[in-house]
């Protein structure tokens, strides 16, 4: 993982989400591009070396200045590199051409649970950024003392395609030996069911994907996938959630219940939404 594309809007959630690009940044050794989207202006691209800098930008937020110095100097401490970006180009179409033009390999962007009307955006902004990009994307809801996950559930429907988001998942974060892996399959069919010798056998052949981390089955009745999704999560209390968001975008975009995106705006816990071009 070299680069790391992490979303501000100086709000207290997206500072959570800075914090844990820095975490990671720290220990996979990546770059960190801080992006804010301005509502007017024209495009600036700089690296932050001292708030001379700064001055040079107007920020329409009361607390700005202080929060990218401050997390400026967290990173020089940590070792990591650090730059800021911002601009007032369309979100989502922005945010497809960094991730193309700068390589990056994760997107992670805080998100604030239960929003007023008035906080509207930031939900439209989260949904946006899952539905366009063709990257993974961590959504930070709370904050957290160690971003290094290693209680995760990684929620699917475990057929072949899915076999290579598994691994793409895999590659990213690069699960610390301890890690546990929960293989999570829902089902709505029948809430006394069994799972069939196929399902069976298909999240088997994830677990040995998995090898030599430790995995568990788990095939959880519900009546949705997004209920049975949230009552296992209570239920475990993971780091981390993983869902597949490898859609073709003309599709995603038209699928009004995705439930990749309805999990992201309901858990509490972070999710990682995988995809890649």
């Amino acid at each position: 993982m070299r680069k790391i594309l992490v979303l501000t809007d100086f709000s207290k959630v997206s500072g959570y989400a800075l914090e844990a690009g820095i975490q990671l940044g720290e220990y996979y050794k990546s770059e960190i591009i801080v992006y804010h989207n301005f509502e007017h202006g024209e495009e600036v691209i700089m690296a932050l070396g001292s708030t001379m800098e700064l001055t040079q930008i107007e920020f329409n937020h009361p607390t700005s200045y202080s929060f990218l110095n401050e997390w400026s100097q967290i990173a020089k401490e940590k070792g990591v590199g650090i730059k800021f970006m911002f601009s007032s180009s369309q979100l989502e179409d922005k945010i497809v051409e960094i991730g193309k033009q700068m390589n990056i390999d994760l997107i992670i962007m805080g998100h604030q649970r239960n929003l007023s009307k008035s906080q509207f955006r930031n939900k439209r902004n989260t949904q946006l950024i899952i539905e366009s990009v063709d990257r993974p994307v961590l959504v930070i809801k709370e904050k957290k003392d160690n971003y290094r996950f290693k209680n995760i559930v990684f929620a699917s429907a475990f057929n072949l395609k899915e076999q290579e988001v598994f691994k793409h998942f895999l590659q990213l974060i690069d699960p610390p030996k301890e890690t546990i892996i929960h293989l999570l399959a829902i089902d709505t069919a029948n809430f006394f069911s069994q799972p069939s010798i196929v399902m069976t056998q298909a999240m088997q052949d994830f677990q040995e994907i998995a090898k030599p981390i430790e995995s568990k089955i788990h095939f959880y009745p519900d009546y949705s996938i997004s209920s049975g999704v949230r009552h296992f999560l209570e239920e475990i209390k993971p780091d981390l959630l993983v869902m597949s968001n490898k859609i073709d975008k003309p599709i995603k975009r038209a699928l009004q219940g995705n439930p990749v995106i309805k999990i992201a705006m309901e858990t509490q816990y972070p999710m990682l939404s995988i995809d890649y071009s």
